[in-house]
């Protein structure tokens, strides 16, 4: 089975409705002339109208959903459809046989890499077996014409694709990331601080938040400059990073400001942590250009809120009142403690 490639709501519209046009087109043909002899292959192309609508029937209902394998091999089927329409009309031209396009279309745009090639590989593969079998004159010049559109065709279309992608990954990353430290950015914070806040709710496990703020960082920007002060916050940022668990979250939320959102974490062993973490850069930070310390507020759900924004302000509460005892300090808004700088 190919890889997934997400909702596949799309391409099943887009299949059943190819699908659809199949048997309308099937249908078309039924009613015209058949060559001589071939008259009974009308029931075969009428055969052929049922199982395309059925196909369009299968995967344009909404429920029950077609199976994610059928629109998978749909552009199988349909290649499988139009050879059949062609033996049974008893000629092969260029013309139909550019009715390829629509299958591998569809596989090259909205379906794995693997499927439009096999597609590809099916279509050309199905034309000379067809062209041999009704001995075709100057078959294999005439395969040769349909390959090449094709083959270029699928290459065209695969190729922009997996431009199309990675430009879209590109653009997705920079909409969840910080551009100057490469740190989860506010949007995701809050997003990840509402989904914590729904699992604390389910299971009761506690939620801590730390909000981080780097003291007297203007002096730093005025000392130095903006440049100084951008390989600080980076620097900052590799270094919170460095010192969380597996499944905590470091963001960026404002200028010099850091959130770190601690799942299953108790407001103790949140406590702790951020005076590990403010030590560290206390001592880390002695190595930088200009050292820095940091200023955190603690909070933790339940003990000190009972909602996100509640939770947020509690530790900014926090983090205010370490920055009211001198900074380079930790608070929680339930008690002020000794911090032991």
């Amino acid at each position: 089975m190919p890889e997934a490639v997400g909702d596949l709501r799309y391409p099943r519209r887009v299949a059943g409705g190819l699908f659809l046009l199949g048997a309308a087109l099937a249908a078309a043909l039924a009613s015209a002339p058949l060559p001589p002899g071939r008259a009974g292959g009308r029931v075969v192309v009428y055969s052929l109208v049922g199982v395309s609508a059925l196909f369009a029937l299968v995967l344009l209902l909404p429920r029950p959903q077609a199976p994610d394998w059928l629109v998978y091999v749909s552009p199988a089927l349909a290649i499988g459809l139009i050879f059949t329409c062609i033996v049974v009309a008893d000629v092969i031209t260029a013309t139909n046989v550019m009715l390829l396009v629509w299958p591998i279309l569809l596989a090259g745009c909205l379906l794995p890499q693997v499927v439009a090639w096999t597609t590809l590989a099916l279509g050309l593969a199905g034309f000379g077996i067809v062209a041999a079998v009704l001995d075709t004159p100057y078959g294999f010049r005439l395969w040769l014409e349909v390959a090449a559109p094709l083959a270029l065709t699928t290459a065209i279309i695969v190729t922009f694709r997996r431009r199309v992608e990675t430009l879209s990954a590109e653009l997705r990353a920079q909409a969840h990331r910080d551009p100057l430290t490469g740190l989860a950015n506010r949007r995701v914070f809050e997003d990840s601080l509402q989904r914590e806040i729904a699992r604390n709710r389910r299971r009761g496990d506690p939620l801590s938040l730390l909000t981080a703020d780097i003291d007297h960082f203007k002096r730093v920007n005025d000392t130095f400059g903006h440049q100084t002060g951008d390989t600080v916050l980076r620097a900052l940022a590799d270094l919170l990073a460095e010192h969380v668990r597996a499944g905590d979250l470091v963001a960026r939320t404002g200028g010099e400001e850091f959130a770190i959102l601690l799942p299953a974490c108790d407001a103790d062993t949140a406590y702790r942590r951020a005076q590990t973490l403010r030590e560290t850069v206390e001592a880390d930070s002695a190595h930088w250009i200009t050292p820095i310390t940091v200023s955190i507020g603690s909070a933790t759900l339940p003990d000190d809120a009972d909602s996100a924004s509640a939770l947020v302000a509690a530790s900014d509460s926090g983090l205010y009142a370490a920055k009211s005892a001198g900074r380079n300090a930790v608070r929680c808004p339930r008690e002020n403690r000794d911090d032991g700088s």
